[in-house]
């Protein structure tokens, strides 16, 4: 408005408008007193890392690479390189493992009796027809009349096979190995007690057909001395005859001494031995003959 009274005062038509500078604020009187500091020039993110800076840390990095290699070197390397030592393991002997014993299997013949048949058992260490026939002579004299069952045993304590039996009990007669083409490996004995004395009997289990086939193993037998299948003294005997005992075909020797005599029977499964007829007769009759 000042200017407008003015330029009219002085005779202008048109009022010319004055130009007023703007006050300046207290923030541009600031800026432009403001002196940069002379002792030196202000950083920004492009100014370059002082040199003796990167001179200290150029150090710091090369000591980490000697350190490192050194490690590498002197401890790294040598666990790799060296040889792996294998501990020293004494071989101490083995303390060989003692197997159970196989028994062999013992079923006796006279397992089926009509009447019960006492058992005993005898083991042998040696096998030698003095053993067997002593063995024989103790056990009579503990058990009672009649039939009582002697099992044979070997020295593991299974029953004693037959082949290894006979030739024992009979060393004179060469057959006796043979008997394994004719009968099984178990067998039954017994003993028949009486007043006249103790008498030894057998039953053999024959094999399929092996009766069929016996004769002249049989034929063999009769040849041989017989002697060795007595415990009681049966004296000299007679020459064989046929018979029957038990409604069963029989061959038999008579003793001298009375009560003794050599019988042998065969049927469908088994060949039946005995030195006594007595002795035969009770053990057919107790297999239901």
């Amino acid at each position: 408005m000042q200017s407008d009274i003015k330029s009219i005062s002085q005779g202008e038509v048109t009022p010319t408008p004055e130009i007023v500078s703007p006050r300046p604020s207290f923030d541009d009187r600031a800026a432009q007193n403001f002196i940069p500091d002379a002792a030196g020039p202000m950083l920004t993110d492009e100014t370059p890392m002082p040199k003796s800076h990167r001179g200290l840390w150029a150090i710091i990095a090369i000591v980490v690479i000697i350190a490192l290699a050194a490690v590498g070197y002197f401890v790294i390397y040598p666990m790799m390189s060296s040889p792996v030592v294998e501990p020293i393991v004494e071989n101490q002997p083995m303390t060989p493992v003692e197997s159970a014993p196989v028994l062999a299997p013992h079923v006796s013949a006279l397992s089926g009796s009509a009447i019960l048949i006492p058992q005993v058992a005898v083991k042998l260490d040696t096998v030698s027809r003095e053993a067997i026939v002593q063995a024989l002579t103790d056990q009579g004299a503990f058990v009672g009349e009649g039939l009582t069952e002697v099992t044979f045993q070997d020295t593991t304590g299974g029953q004693m096979p037959l082949p290894t039996f006979l030739t024992a009990l009979l060393p004179d007669f060469l057959d006796a190995q043979s008997i394994t083409t004719y009968a099984t490996d178990d067998f039954t004995a017994y003993i028949f007690k009486d007043k006249a004395g103790i008498w030894p009997g057998y039953i053999f289990n024959l094999k399929p057909e092996g009766g069929a086939t016996l004769s002249q193993w049989l034929a063999s037998l009769e040849k041989t001395n017989l002697g060795a299948f007595f415990v009681t003294e049966a004296g000299t005997l007679g020459a064989f005859k046929d018979g029957t005992v038990k409604g069963v075909n029989d061959r038999f020797a008579t003793g001298a001494i009375a009560g003794a005599s050599f019988s042998y029977a065969v049927t469908a499964t088994n060949l039946h031995i005995s030195t006594s007829y007595e002795g035969l007769k009770a053990a057919l009759g107790a297999l239901g003959y």
